[in-house]
């Protein structure tokens, strides 16, 4: 029951986020690319909060890098990127924080809101937030 709680309340704030970025209209990328960073940075925070400085804080940084390269494509060049980054960030939040040694410092509540939080915003942006002579744009590059 608790996961379905979760779970819910993650979709319902992506959808509240992406309807935010979307209103923004000329930023919508500079924000949905934020919020991507965003993401991956929460996990920083709580390898430093529950870990301290530990060898999972750097792999922690990698998925910032990662994530970081698909925010800097979706921002200066087609926002797919972004649905493919947000598409690929539940892949992350549940092989590396709920599976894997990641689930040591990232409370379960937060990785299942995020999940559903992820897949919403990536479908979000491929499916209403952007045209879609985007989505041909991005098949023929």
């Amino acid at each position: 029951m608790a996961i379905m709680l979760w779970l819910a309340l993650g979709a319902v704030l992506g959808w509240f986020f992406a309807k935010y970025c979307y209103a923004q209209r000329a930023r919508a990328q500079q924000i949905f690319s934020i919020g991507l960073v965003g993401a991956a940075l929460v996990y920083i925070g709580f390898v430093l909060i529950f870990d301290g400085v530990h060898p999972w804080f750097w792999i922690e940084l990698a998925g910032v890098f990662v994530y970081g390269i698909f925010a800097v494509l979706g921002y200066r060049g087609n926002p797919l990127w972004l649905a493919v980054g947000w598409g690929l960030h539940p892949i992350w939040d549940a092989a590396l924080h709920l599976w894997a040694s990641g689930a040591n410092h990232s409370p379960e509540w937060y990785v299942l809101a995020c999940i559903s939080f992820d897949v919403v915003v990536a479908l979000y942006i491929a499916f209403i937030a952007f045209p879609t002579n985007r989505i041909r744009q991005f098949e023929t590059h």
